[in-house]
């Protein structure tokens, strides 16, 4: 995926079906790949402080469990 699509319209639920989709086929290919986590699911008008670091897991855990790696 081009991390720069996320935040320009990629809406998370989106980019974490084509996360699953990729690390799918990267491993059926024997392959492995490595997939971003950011906070993007979080409304951009208001203020999260206290939800990014809940974001940013939640964004981890449904890498992690692609079995893609997080970066």
């Amino acid at each position: 995926m081009d991390t720069a699509q996320r935040g320009m319209g990629l809406s998370w639920p989106a980019a974490r079906e084509l996360t699953r989709r990729s690390a799918d086929l990267a491993a059926r290919l024997g392959g492995v790949i490595a997939s971003g986590a950011g906070t993007d699911q979080l409304p951009p008008d208001r203020i999260h402080s206290p939800r990014i670091l809940d974001a940013y897991q939640e964004q981890l855990l449904a890498v992690q469990e692609t079995g893609s790696q997080s970066s």
